[in-house]
């Protein structure tokens, strides 16, 4: 009926075999995708092809392309380096609406943007997710255009997160370089699939099966790694920032 005889199903379902995009195409017709699904399936499948895709996306929000969800709940290991403060997989939900406050699009867009990203952080909190490292910039950090209440809560909420098993944060200290990039960057892997980079523009996020991608990253983080902060030492001094954020009260 499909076309693709029993062997080389057997073939697919042990990764041995892969299928090009029209194949893919008619399967996703055969099984009624809805056009949502149809567009995520057929970039998944044309980044298989290629090994490398961009997608766009609202500034700063990347949360509504379709495979960067598929390849969160896939991945079993991710390491993250946002030079710009908070990842979004750990942002609370007062610091993505002051986030929202600062672009030019309606309530009604800022609404869909929040569910979209809490969706990803429901899923990257279930127990059995992917494991993730996350380096944060100092200076980032300590950069932040939000109130102090927030950022406290924001900050504190990164110090429990970094007590959970599935996410080690680790702070890059004020005085060491960090990596040169346009935006969020990360490695995601998978014992059966290729490594894949993540990275993020303001306007457009690009995946990439490049190995000379995964190789360059895979380097920087290593670098990182040598002298950024220890986990543990990573959450006092976000627990020591949030004190230092309280707020004043009155005698």
């Amino acid at each position: 009926m499909t076309g693709i005889g029993s062997a080389s199903i057997s073939r697919l379902e042990k990764g041995a075999r892969s299928l090009d995009t029209t194949q893919v195409a008619f399967i996703l017709g055969l099984i009624k995708a809805t056009p949502k699904e149809f567009s995520d399936a057929m970039t998944i499948a044309g980044l298989a092809a290629s090994n490398i895709c961009t997608l766009r996306h609202p500034a700063r929000f990347p949360d509504q392309v379709g495979p960067l969800l598929a390849l969160e709940e896939q991945a079993a290991n991710a390491t993250i380096f946002d030079p710009t403060g908070v990842p979004d997989l750990l942002q609370t939900e007062s610091y993505i609406q002051a986030t929202l406050s600062t672009l030019d699009t309606t309530d009604c867009d800022h609404e869909s943007l929040l569910e979209a990203r809490k969706l990803r952080q429901r899923r990257f909190s279930n127990l059995n997710g992917m494991q993730a490292t996350f380096y944060l910039d100092e200076r980032a950090l300590r950069r932040h255009s939000n109130d102090a209440s927030t950022m406290r809560d924001q900050l504190l909420h990164l110090a429990f997160m970094a007590s959970t098993s599935q996410c080690r944060i680790r702070i890059i200290p004020a005085d060491l370089p960090v990596p040169v990039t346009p935006g969020p960057v990360g490695i995601f892997e998978d014992p059966e699939l290729p490594a894949l980079a993540k990275v993020e523009t303001p306007f457009a996020t690009i995946f990439s099966q490049e190995e000379s991608d995964t190789q360059h990253y895979g380097q920087e983080f290593k670098r990182l790694q040598n002298y950024a902060l220890d986990p543990d030492e990573s959450i006092v001094w976000m627990s020591t920032l949030a004190d230092n954020l309280q707020p004043l009260t009155a005698d």
